[in-house]
């Protein structure tokens, strides 16, 4: 049997000053203002390296080995216009290599690891902690 409409229509106040209430997040671990929070947004923060700006630029017709040099601003005509330059391109240059993204395990190489170390009961943290450096390196690199 189906409440009167009057029933649904009426919301009791109790529903109201919950519902119009201020929120208190002072439980959650991870509000705005907690340790936890500014510790994320500090290494978040940290994390980001600056973008390198180019130091010089070079040019070459695809098919040659030669790389001549240009001027940054060529190469950047070359990028904004490239119908205009068939076969043709450029590269910018940097002071340092530009740093690239990590590349974590996959879960078939987590397992890798784990077997490779034998479910050895004798291996502390460290030594686990180091076998799983030791594959994110060779993976990184």
């Amino acid at each position: 049997m189906r409440p009167e409409q009057e029933q649904w229509d009426a919301i009791p106040d109790a529903f109201n000053e919950w519902w119009n209430a201020d929120y208190d997040d002072t439980g959650n671990p991870y509000r705005k203002d907690s340790p936890a929070y500014w510790a994320w947004s500090g290494w978040k923060a940290a994390s980001k390296q600056p973008e390198q700006e180019p130091v010089a630029a070079e040019c070459n017709f695809v098919g040659t080995k030669e790389w001549g040099r240009c001027s940054i601003e060529h190469h950047n005509l070359v990028q904004s216009e490239p119908h205009n330059w068939p076969k043709y391109q450029t590269r910018l240059l940097y002071t340092s290599p530009q740093k690239r993204a990590l590349v974590g395990l996959t879960d078939e190489e987590r397992m890798d690891v784990l077997l490779a170390l034998n479910w050895d009961k004798q291996l502390t943290h460290m030594d686990t902690a180091k076998h799983i450096e030791a594959k994110l390196k060779e993976k990184n690199t």
